[in-house]
């Protein structure tokens, strides 16, 4: 996997401590379909990610910046995955985040998943339900446990 991360529009090498979107799953995220170099859809998932970091009330970075970043990851490969996660940034222990802090984000490069065999897909109803809650209803969020959950379940059932 390669990956870029940064503080603002400055580039990082780790991910420091304190972390709220791993304390937390204080952020949202895009995952974008990479095709000759280029993500054919950019133009919504930066409005998506707009409207989830706005819904949050996270800090967006610079998005000539920001685009200019997705391009540069994209270009020269073929066809893959890159995945965008913007999260509020440091702010150390507790709930409350520090109010100026700039946002933290990622980009990273994947492998496209497998094709869905010939044979076809083994379905099943998921017994774990999804937590109802309207704040988040549609929001690509960070926080992705009972999605974590579930597919621990599909695992067990070979589904």
């Amino acid at each position: 996997m390669t990956a870029r991360l940064f503080e603002g529009e400055r580039t990082v090498d780790a991910i420091p401590a304190g972390h709220r979107g791993i304390a937390y799953g204080d952020g949202v995220f895009e995952t974008m379909r990479v095709h000759d170099g280029r993500v054919p859809w950019w133009p919504r998932h930066a409005r998506r990610l707009a409207d989830g970091a706005a819904r949050l009330h996270l800090p967006l970075p610079d998005r000539e910046f920001l685009e200019a970043q997705v391009g540069a990851m994209a270009s020269g490969q073929e066809a893959c995955v890159l995945r965008l996660v913007l999260s509020r940034g440091g702010g150390g222990r507790g709930y409350a985040p520090e109010p100026d802090a700039a946002p933290r984000w990622q980009l990273s490069v994947h492998p496209l998943p497998p094709e869905a065999p010939a044979t076809g897909l083994q379905l099943r109803w998921c017994a774990t339900p999804l937590a109802i809650q309207p704040l988040l209803a549609g929001l690509k969020h960070c926080n992705r446990l009972e999605h974590v959950m579930a597919r621990e379940e599909w695992r067990r059932a070979r589904a």
